[in-house]
């Protein structure tokens, strides 16, 4: 029966491929079947991340500890900066839900390509180290590289490494453990609107320079999305014939005291042994009275940049503010953005424009004031 014998060799050589077809898919897939694959990447972290007082990032060079003080609140650095306890409980969710997708180089020598070697000096890996209040590890973590593109669909992934291991993984998850505590906290020492303002002086030099605040400074928003200003916010105290302000300098102050902002923040300590360049004494219409001690450090390795610590002298009305600003600035120093130093650090000379007269007595336009101000700055206070 020719028929029956060719149905039986056909359903032989189907099995025959499908066994083949089972052999090719298992040697495919055979690498990543793997013990812990689709599992999470540290198990037991779920259950104990109330637990958690000290968490440490290092990378490269640098280092930051972030822990919970006697109050039970997020601290970071030696300046104990006030965390937001949500900042600290999303960094700790994420590296808890994280899943192996599959492994990534065992190899010590390929670690580096994807930045989960041992932190060193010249490495990118960044090493998050999680503790308990008696010092315990719970988590010890090497993060490397986003891998996001490695499985698509809007997921987030990492190549990481838990210290000690030689196996490396792709993990679905992403977590950033940032070395600065701007990109933990909120970074703002002080905000005063320019319609708060009443008046601020500036030693430097032996000399002082006194502005007086003007009521209506500020307008709306230009077409270009710029700020209006219906007049300069700040005019001097005492006119001087043939001078006129030079807006920018006196507009870039009032920016600077809008919203100051902070780099990095240190104890007072941190800047013992240096000479503030300038002092400004800065006065609300409330008569809160501020006095930032002004410093421009260069040659001093991590200290180099403008600096600021600051002081409550009076709380005037606003005692409320006052305890809240004292909180915030009292045994801290502040290194701040190039132009904040600078205007904190303005001069006569850096505010004004003289008119030259020609032969004939004509004004013939202003003459650009030259000025040796610290850090590149120009008589407009701008970088060169």
């Amino acid at each position: 029966m020719p028929g029956w014998r060719g149905i039986i060799i056909l359903a032989l050589l189907a099995l025959v491929g499908a066994g083949l077809a089972g052999w090719a898919w298992q040697n495919t897939r055979a690498p990543l079947m793997v013990a812990g694959q689709g599992e999470a990447l540290l198990p037991a972290l779920a259950e104990k991340l109330g637990e958690v007082a000290r968490i440490e990032v290092t990378r490269g060079k640098d280092a930051l500890v972030i822990r919970r003080n006697d109050k039970g609140e997020w601290v970071a650095g030696e300046a104990a900066w006030p965390v937001p306890a949500a900042q600290v409980r999303s960094v700790l969710m994420t590296l808890a839900e994280m899943k192996k997708v599959r492994p990534a180089t065992a190899l010590p020598e390929r670690y580096r390509f994807i930045h989960v070697d041992d932190p060193n000096p010249e490495s990118l890996a960044t090493r998050l180290v999680l503790k308990d209040a008696r010092g315990r590890v719970l988590a010890d973590v090497i993060l490397g590289k986003d891998a996001g593109e490695w499985l698509g669909g809007g997921r987030t992934a990492q190549f990481v490494r838990l210290a000690g291991a030689r196996q490396s993984w792709l993990v679905e998850g992403h977590v950033r453990a940032p070395l600065r505590i701007a990109d933990w906290a909120d970074a703002t020492v002080l905000k005063l609107p320019a319609k708060e303002l009443a008046q601020v002086s500036i030693r430097r030099d032996g000399e002082e320079l006194r502005l007086l605040a003007q009521e209506g400074a500020k307008g709306g928003k230009a077409a270009d999305g710029k700020d209006e200003w219906a007049a300069l916010p700040f005019r001097l105290a005492e006119e001087l014939p043939g001078a006129k302000p030079h807006a920018p300098a006196l507009q870039r102050l009032a920016y600077a005291l809008e919203d100051l902002t902070f780099e990095d923040v240190r104890p007072a300590a941190f800047l013992a042994g240096s000479k503030p360049l300038a002092t400004a004494r800065v006065k609300t219409r409330k008569g809160l009275v501020l006095e930032w001690r002004v410093y421009h450090l260069s040659g001093k390795g991590e200290k180099d940049g403008w600096w600021l610590t600051g002081t409550v002298t009076e709380a005037g009305s606003d005692a409320q503010t006052a305890e809240k600003l004292k909180k915030r600035l009292n045994g801290r120093a502040f290194r701040v953005y190039d132009s904040v130093g600078e205007s904190l650090s303005l001069r006569l000379e850096d505010v004004i424009r003289t008119e030259v007269k020609n032969a004939a007595g004509e004004g013939s336009g202003p003459e650009e004031n030259a000025t040796n101000a610290p850090g590149g700055a120009s008589a407009n206070g701008e970088r060169e």
